[in-house]
């Protein structure tokens, strides 16, 4: 399935070709309108959003947006008066550049929308993850080395 890539401003349709992604995942077609927010020059952004899938991939792709120029990144959750907005970007200073970059591993694996709850998430960030999944996921580097890595974090 393609993003929209085609919308209606002003009575007349406009294309963007920026945002013609194949992304079958609905939690993953945020992201290129993130970058295109960002690279069209803003500097601050609200996701709102229930869904942990989000907040991890969001947190994943951060630096890819400040890099683009992004100073800080929110996500709002919740509803009615459990409303909350979580800073992202003060979320991934205090965790980490290399804990954010094996986060969506910590996340499949202690259980995500796709896949079954192999443990507790914060027992998983706990268990040293970036040196444990640096590789995990990744199409180069030794595929049975990595797979031994993530045996032992989930261990």
């Amino acid at each position: 399935m393609s993003v929209a890539t085609e919308f209606i401003r002003d009575g007349k349709i406009t294309t963007y070709p920026s945002l013609d992604y194949s992304l079958e995942e609905a939690d993953v077609r945020i992201i290129p309108h993130c970058l295109d927010s960002v690279r069209s020059g803003l500097k601050r952004l609200f996701i709102l959003s229930n869904d942990t899938d989000v907040l991890v991939i969001a947190t994943y792709f951060l630096h890819c947006f400040k890099s683009n120029g992004l100073i800080e990144l929110w996500l709002r959750a919740g509803k009615g008066q459990q409303t909350r907005y979580i800073p992202l970007h003060v979320l991934a200073k205090n965790l980490g550049q290399p804990m954010c970059d094996v986060l969506p591993a910590v996340h499949t694996l202690t259980g995500c929308d796709v896949t079954s709850k192999l443990g507790i998430k914060s027992a998983g960030i706990k268990a040293d993850p970036s040196m444990y999944l640096k590789d995990f996921g990744k199409l180069e580097g030794d595929v049975p080395e990595t797979l031994c890595n993530a045996e032992k974090y989930l261990v």
